[in-house]
Order: structure tokens, then sequence, then C-alpha cells
């Protein structure tokens, strides 16, 4: 390959795999806000209680013994903890160390938490076992997890008993925000105790909520996407024009020896297609790395082949216009009419 092409391939490689990586981690933002936190499923619905007749929350829990056979209770007490109530349920964490809870933390009211494993650094040791103070409580820590990444729906960084001594000293409203994961549909049956409003989750929020939300948190990824492309397209123009100049010569010399215009924008498209070859390989490779989801692959396969469309769209308009000026110079001369 010639220095020209080298550097045009090099430069294709660079601004190519960028354009679609960052389209690659836009998608991603995509289907994170589609996957529910803290490992609901999609059976689960969101309740604010706004007001109760002096219930408490051992009578919320109660309430939810006697009428499901299976489900997960959570309140959100911050961005960061939640109160957890289940029976005959898994959270199925990626466990680092320890256990889940179990039937008996629930019903002998354990003060006992599971945390991420960004919360070891504010854990203490106790002989054998492991502390945390949480909203100036201390729960003995029995699980430590891996917390899946979601910058969508941020998941939870401490999951605490919801019927530990502790946690219903420091909660006592039941007023508040719940998810509730039961196949059954307790709206109903929960109405007719408190007073609860059911929110959308994200499986009933349109289209155009779910962009809001990917555009709040992707704000900046847009931006240099927009950036990147309109920088692109002006380069590209002018390295594509310097690319193309240096062929000219061999369409001059292809269209004197008698070669066909159609053999001649073959030939030039194919040194094209060399020279971005690799890449549109390179650029696919890394996108393919950086998506969660191989669903989306389409999405970049068609940059690629809107790319793979213009720029040989442009080879061959840059090259018939190349060949009819060569006709305009040499018209009359003999060996030149050769089509």
């Amino acid at each position: 390959m010639k220095p020209k092409d080298i550097f045009m391939s090099t430069y294709i490689i660079i601004t190519l795999s960028i354009v679609i990586i960052i389209t690659a981690l836009l998608c991603n933002q995509w289907i994170y806000s589609y996957i529910p936190s803290d490992n609901l499923s999609a059976d689960y619905k969101e309740y604010e209680i706004t007001s109760t007749k002096n219930e408490s929350m051992e009578g919320l829990i109660a309430y939810m013994q006697s009428n499901c056979d299976k489900f997960r209770l959570q309140k959100q007490v911050s961005d960061e903890y939640a109160g957890i109530y289940m029976k005959d349920y898994k959270l199925n964490l990626k466990l680092i160390e320890g256990r889940e809870f179990t039937k008996e933390d629930f019903e002998q009211n354990k003060d006992v938490v599971m945390i991420a494993e960004d919360c070891l650094k504010d854990t203490y040791k106790g002989g054998s076992k492991r502390y945390i103070t949480i909203q100036e409580k201390i729960y003995e820590v029995i699980g430590v997890f891996s917390k899946e990444k979601n910058t969508i729906n941020q998941n939870t960084n401490a999951f605490i008993n919801m019927s530990s001594k502790q946690f219903l000293k420091t909660n006592t409203e039941v007023t508040g925000t719940y998810y509730l994961d039961c196949k059954k549909d307790l709206h109903d049956l929960l109405a007719e105790k408190y007073n609860i409003k059911e929110n959308n989750t994200i499986y009933d929020l349109s289209y155009a909520k779910h962009f809001e939300r990917v555009k709040d948190v992707a704000f900046v990824l847009v931006k240099i996407i927009l950036c990147g492309v309109v920088l692109f397209s002006v380069t590209w123009m002018f390295l594509f024009a310097f690319w193309f100049g240096g062929e000219k010569e061999m369409i001059v010399s292809k269209y004197l020896d008698g070669v066909t215009r159609g053999k001649i924008a073959f030939l030039t498209l194919k040194k094209w297609m060399l020279t971005n070859s690799f890449g549109v390989m390179i650029s696919f490779f890394l996108g393919t790395v950086s998506l969660i989801c191989k669903e989306y692959l389409f999405l970049l396969l068609g940059i690629e082949i809107l790319y793979i469309l213009f720029s040989s769209g442009a080879v061959l308009l840059f090259t018939n216009r190349r060949i009819k000026e060569i006709r305009h110079i040499y018209k009359g001369v003999d060996n030149v009419c050769h089509l």
C-alpha cells in the first residue's frame, strides 16, 4: 500500500471505531432503561403508600404474609439502601461471600443486611463477624454481592431485613415507595387497607419517556457523537479528495490504454474498499465487544453499511467525472474513444 492508502486506512480505523463504540455505548444506555433495578422480575409493581390509619410496618408485613404465598416486598429508604422482606423468594445476586436471607432471618427479626462489594470499606470486624452502620443502627453483614451495572435504573447498595428490630425502630412510618414482586395482582387487596398509588414501571413507559431517561444520563455521549460525526464528515471529505487525487494518474493511464469506463470504476472502487476494509472490520469488532446486548448489532451493522454505500458512491461519482474530463481533453484523438 502507498503512504496515502496507509494514512487513509489508519484514519478510517480510528474515527469509525470511535463513532461505532460511542453508538454502542448509547445502545447500552437504552438497554439499561429496560432492565429493572435490583433483579426485579417482569411482574414487579411500584406502589406509593401516601397515608395510613395508624398502620405499622409489622402490620404491612403480616398483611402480605397472609395474602400472598410468594412475594418480595422492598421499601426504598434512599437511593443507597432498601428494606426487604421475602417469602419463598430469592434475590439471586452474584454473591462474593456469605449468603442470602433465610426464612429464619425474617421470622426471628434478625438485624442482618446484604451489601454491595463497594460498601465493604464502610464495614468493621467484630470477632468473626462483619458489621455496618446504616441510619445510625448496627447490622450484621451476612452477604456481600457484586452489584451489576445499570446507569439508568440504579441498583441498591444494601438490602436490610425489613422485619429486623433496628429497621423497625428507624422506619416506623408505613408511608413510602415500595416495590412488590409477586405474580398475584394485589393492587385491589392493598387498596382495601392502605391509601396507595400505583406508579408506572419501566415496562409501562413510552418510548419517549425511555428516551428522556437515556438522554439525561447519556447527554455527554450524545454531544460527543454528534460533534464526532460532523468532524468525521468534514475531515473525511478533505482526506478523500487527497486520496482520490492520487488515483487520477491511474485513471488517465487506464483510460488511454483502452480500458472501459466500467472496468476503471471497478478497479478504483476495489482499491478504495481494500483501503477501508481494516477500518470497517476493526470498528465493527470493537463495537461488538462494547455492546452488552447483541440484538442491537443490526444498528452498528447499519452504520457500517451506510458508510460503505456512501463512500463507494462518492468513489464512483468522482471516477465518472474524471473520465468525462479526460474524454473532453482528448476528444478527437483516435485511441481515446474506447468505451
